[in-house]
């Protein structure tokens, strides 16, 4: 096969949702589950595997995801019941579980609800939430947590100034809202 050419993921099929981070990539199919493939370096691949997979695997225990989002080296994943698991890099807070530890499996990000869309950036994470309100938190070194400073936050805060959004993107040290 071709290098320079698209073609299927071998082994995947019914995929709702993707996601790719910084050579990793996360999948939802439509039975809930998530699969991921690339590189597990920090527990990225929600697995516990931290080595190269390049065919994709089962994440354990996440059996109705809805949506993926990926960071540069983190992955959060919306489940249909409201709830949001993360895993990956957590050096800067990225996954909002109030500490620094990497993830190697889903963990519940417990200081959120009523999600509706996830994003993450290079060190962050956003949420949209359904009142039309933006949570961020992670690395906040270029103001990219939006609350008008730029230390980082282990949990999600508020992103000042924005109501009524409907959807959310993330790039590597920045964020965008649309309403």
């Amino acid at each position: 096969i071709d290098e320079n050419l698209a073609a299927p993921v071998p082994g995947l099929s019914n995929v709702v949702a993707m996601a790719a981070g910084c050579v990793n990539c996360a999948a939802v199919r439509s039975d809930g589950t998530v699969w991921t493939w690339g590189h597990g370096w920090s527990g990225k691949l929600g697995d516990g595997f931290k080595g190269e997979r390049d065919h994709p695997g089962m994440v354990p225990g996440v059996t109705n995801a809805i949506s993926i989002a990926a960071g540069a080296d983190h992955v959060l994943a919306l489940c249909a019941d409201g709830k949001v698991l993360v895993w990956g890099y957590n050096r800067h807070g990225e996954l909002g579980i109030g500490n620094t530890d990497n993830q190697l499996y889903p963990t519940a990000l417990t200081a959120l609800s009523k999600v509706v869309a996830l994003a993450g950036g290079d060190r962050h994470s956003i949420a949209l939430l359904s009142d039309g309100t933006v949570k961020a938190w992670g690395s906040g070194s270029y103001g990219q947590l939006g609350y008008g400073g730029e230390e980082s936050s282990l949990t999600p805060i508020g992103v000042a100034g924005l109501s009524n959004i409907v959807a959310i993107a993330s790039g590597g040290f920045h964020n965008l809202a649309a309403d």
